[in-house]
């Protein structure tokens, strides 16, 4: 009883219309989902003697190592045609495009530093246009690395060293 109340008003509706035009039945739409490329992310490591580079796409993560020193020390062009070398590499293994790229986030040596950060993101802006850019030092990297959004605190003795940690609040000290 029920399908035929349905079918009934199915009529109805095809029969309605303006100035005795009839409707017609269409029926339901295939609904059809693209796939969604992922985005891209880039994530630079640039310590003081070298530059690890991560890129994820919708084929999994390609790791980079290239050589080079970070923008404290190398200075900008120098910095800059490092970041240039380990691109190009990680371009031959997957194929990326700048222009694909979504997201950037760098953690570095010296990039605590509000003139270093903004020299940062001015290249890292010049190399990948149209990816939203974030820089920070390595001791919060190293920190979200080891914790999360958790507490903790991490101590690094290196090439530099520091200690970070971020209390139950959330607070850096």
């Amino acid at each position: 009883m029920r399908g035929q109340k349905g079918c009934n008003s199915l009529k109805k509706l095809r029969n309605h219309g303006r100035q005795g035009k009839k409707w017609k039945y269409l029926p339901s739409a295939k609904v059809v989902k693209k796939r969604q490329k992922s985005p891209v992310l880039l994530g630079i490591d640039a310590g003081a003697t070298h530059l690890r580079v991560a890129l994820r796409s919708e084929h999994g993560i390609t790791f980079v190592k290239g050589a080079g020193e970070n923008l404290l020390r190398a200075g900008e062009k120098s910095f800059e045609i490092s970041l240039q070398n380990v691109w190009l590499e990680l371009r031959k293994r997957t194929k990326a495009k700048p222009e694909t790229v979504s997201s950037v986030c760098i953690g570095g040596a010296g990039l605590g530093r509000s003139s270093q950060r903004q020299a940062a993101e001015k290249i890292l802006r010049k190399l990948w246009p149209k990816a939203a850019v974030r820089v920070t030092d390595d001791a919060t990297i190293a920190l979200y690395t080891a914790f999360g959004g958790k507490s903790g605190m991490v101590l690094l003795s290196g090439t530099g060293s520091f200690c970070l940690a971020r209390s139950s609040r959330g607070v850096l000290v």
